[in-house]
């Protein structure tokens, strides 16, 4: 998506001001705020974001691996789909039928990473990654109040450290009676993307999402991909190894052993239990006409 599609609904992500744009370069209209625009992607980070980010990044090295669009982070995601350790349920028919019945509504991937699924979906990331259009983050999420009907972040409250401040922000920039769709991790082992600082059950996500409507808590990787992944896990701590390639090698020995494990979690997900073993749930949400009473 193009920035000026979307450019009129920014703001400045320190004072909250109307950001003008002036070549490559967006300003706050009510203080000396200045971000620049690289390539088309305004870089709406705090200075103290952009030093934090710098240093996060230098230890993400699955981050470097997968996030780069290059021959080997190509490699690696088919490799994954092949023999990896889980396996990701089918979106809840709820999730895709209120996503059909929005077509024509603009929508917010918060830590997109390099997808991108609709003319109409603005990628909010914290690094220029392919397909980014914002870069920002998810703490001070720099677009105006009630901007988004739609709103979808796989896999990233666990790297937040301030979690539910980043629920408050996409409270805030939610219509009513907009919705969002969330994905967390539950059995999952440390995974720096740039960093990794909690795990969820559904009872933690209708907590931190309580503010909302809660629609629908459940599973989207099931217990088998929980044992197939720690079971890999687990073999590869055995090589000592600080090399990737060789961790890689001893991590493919349980994978391609336990390979039709991770699929009988098309059976174990009916299951009402399923959640208890879990490697990952999700939750949808709707932002009610008037703001509850949190206690």
């Amino acid at each position: 998506m193009q920035l000026e599609t979307f450019e009129k609904y920014l703001q400045c992500p320190q004072c909250f001001g109307k950001l003008n744009r002036k070549i490559d370069t967006l300003f706050c209209i009510d203080t000396n705020h200045k971000y620049p625009i690289i390539d088309g992607v305004p870089m709406l980070l705090k200075q103290e974001e952009q030093s934090m980010l710098s240093k996060d990044m230098d230890t993400a090295v699955q981050m470097k691996r997968e996030f780069k669009q290059n021959f080997v982070s190509k490699t690696i995601q088919v490799l994954k789909k092949m023999v990896g350790s889980t396996l990701h349920m089918p979106i809840s028919q709820s999730v895709v039928d209120i996503w059909k019945s929005f077509d024509d509504e603009l929508r917010l991937e918060i830590g997109s990473g390099t997808k991108h699924s609709s003319p109409l979906q603005i990628n909010l990331d914290i690094d220029k990654f392919g397909d980014v259009n914002v870069v920002a983050s998810a703490l001070d999420i720099p677009f105006e109040d009630e901007t988004f009907k739609l709103i979808r972040n796989i896999a990233v409250l666990e790297h937040i450290k301030n979690p539910m401040r980043m629920v408050d922000e996409i409270y805030r920039v939610l219509q009513p009676r907009g919705y969002v769709y969330t994905e967390v991790p539950f059995l999952q082992h440390f995974h720096a993307y740039p960093n990794d600082f909690q795990r969820y059950t559904t009872e933690g996500l209708k907590t931190i999402f309580r503010k909302f409507d809660i629609i629908e808590v459940g599973v989207c990787v099931g217990p088998s991909s929980a044992l197939t992944a720690i079971a890999a896990d687990w073999f590869e701590l055995l090589s000592f190894s600080k090399n990737r390639f060789i961790n890689d090698l001893f991590r493919l020995i349980p994978l391609l052993l336990l390979l039709p494990i991770k699929y009988m979690d098309y059976l174990l997900v009916k299951n009402p239990r399923a959640h208890e073993l879990a490697s990952g749930l999700y939750i949808l949400c709707s932002k009610p006409d008037k703001d509850k009473v949190v206690l």
